[in-house]
């Protein structure tokens, strides 16, 4: 019988390759399906802490959803000829395909190597883009937690892009994307606290200043306090603040 396996290590090469084979189709559908209704891209992003504005423009504000559907056919496509080629050159002991078979495997292999070569030597580009892109989010989405005479509480921002960035920077123990320099361009917070019936005009964002338990943030926020939060709001400096200028 032609798909009968002789040995297991033929019956290893088959099962492979059916992964192989099933996960190259899937690919491809989700690929096609990306092209032709990308709404559900949409319907699983609106269920994210995230501000439709926000869900968007990341959707349609850049051609990535296109772009990436179009790598999901292509990499859906090489799975499928690998998988076939394995699959049915196993089955039927096709010397033909599995030559085929061997062939871009090894092709695979050197792909792998160069593209490990290729992150190395652009990993400053990516960085840059990252950095950049980030600094856009703090920048024009950013509205921050408040603090008014010690009543300290989580941002009204429905994005949840301004949770996000003060989990981050206390989690973190960060300022900003680079230090706190970024937030010189950030216009939607308000950058004044109340402290002690004071207005206090601040320079960085409260969460980037040094909780004396940081562990209470979030689910305790009523209880946090900071360590020298005047310094740390007026000159965003160390060691009140989790500042480092690069």
């Amino acid at each position: 019988m032609c798909c009968l396996p002789q040995s297991l290590s033929k019956l290893l090469l088959i099962v492979f390759n059916v992964i192989f084979f099933v996960l190259g189709l899937g690919l491809v559908i989700l690929g096609i399906f990306l092209l032709v209704d990308d709404s559900v891209i949409l319907q699983f992003a609106g269920k994210l802490p995230l501000g439709s504005d926000v869900v968007e423009e990341g959707v349609y504000g850049t051609s990535w959803l296109s772009n990436f559907a179009y790598i999901l056919l292509v990499a859906g496509g090489f799975f499928l000829v690998v998988g076939g080629a394995g699959l049915f050159g196993a089955c039927c002991n096709s010397q033909c395909l599995l030559i085929v078979y061997a062939t871009i495997v090894t092709l695979l292999i050197i792909l792998e190597i160069a593209a490990g070569v290729v992150a190395v030597l652009f990993k400053d580009k990516v960085e840059t883009y990252l950095q950049t892109y980030l600094t856009g989010t703090l920048q024009k989405y950013y509205t921050g937690a408040t603090y008014n005479d010690g009543a300290f509480a989580l941002s009204t921002d429905t994005s949840g892009v301004s949770d996000g960035w003060d989990y981050a920077q206390i989690q973190l123990k960060c300022c900003g994307v680079s230090n706190k320099t970024d937030w010189a361009g950030a216009t939607q917070w308000p950058a004044s606290y109340n402290i002690s019936g004071v207005p206090t005009a601040a320079t960085v964002p409260i969460t980037c200043c040094v909780m004396d338990d940081p562990t209470k943030f979030p689910d305790a926020i009523s209880e946090v306090t900071f360590t020298d939060l005047s310094t740390c709001l007026s000159t965003g400096n160390d060691p009140a603040a989790h500042t480092t200028v690069s």
